[in-house]
């Protein structure tokens, strides 16, 4: 189990280094013009792995209190240990695509808010209760952690219509 953002970073870092080394390589043997195809080719290695990683890789958010939260990706096997007593095991292969491990002693609520062109906001499907010490599928990643979604968020959507809501997720207690 990975933190997300230093996945990204390393996706990042190691883009760029094979953008360099083509650049040198590339150096000795062609004109100058040619720096535009490694930025297209540095793009196309970052975006690349971004997808493999947003499709291929299992979303994991941690709960250990209100303030402790964690988004992680899990590409390989791994147990992680809740209080020393419960262990839950990891596999990519099982795991599905979203999900919240609630390390407290509290239970949580994730729920599903949609926005609309429209303005309008609203709790949609999807409330699940996930238990003290426990794993649970969620549909969407939470995007609001222990505070309230906001009335209205910015959308970017084609749909003329505006009915076609946007999803959030809200984790809290």
């Amino acid at each position: 189990m990975v933190p997300y953002w230093l996945v990204l970073g390393a996706i990042l870092l190691a883009s760029l280094l094979i953008a360099m080394i083509v650049r040198f390589l590339l150096g000795k043997f062609f004109s100058e013009p040619k720096d535009a195809n490694v930025f297209v080719f540095c793009l196309i290695m970052i975006g690349g792995m971004y997808f493999l990683l947003e499709f291929f890789g299992k979303h994991v958010a941690i709960v250990r209190s209100a303030e402790d939260f964690g988004h992680y990706v899990v590409l390989w096997p791994t147990d992680y240990v809740l209080d020393g007593s419960v262990t839950i095991k990891l596999d990519p292969g099982k795991l599905p695509n979203n999900s919240v491990i609630n390390g407290t002693t509290k239970p949580l609520r994730f729920e599903l808010v949609g926005y609309t062109k429209t303005g309008d906001i609203s709790i949609m499907y999807g409330k699940v209760s996930i238990a003290p010490m426990s794993i649970e599928r969620t549909l969407h990643y939470p995007d609001y952690v222990f505070s309230n979604p906001p009335e209205s968020i910015w959308l970017w959507q084609s749909s003329s219509s505006g009915n076609e809501p946007t999803i959030r997720g809200w984790l809290h207690e």
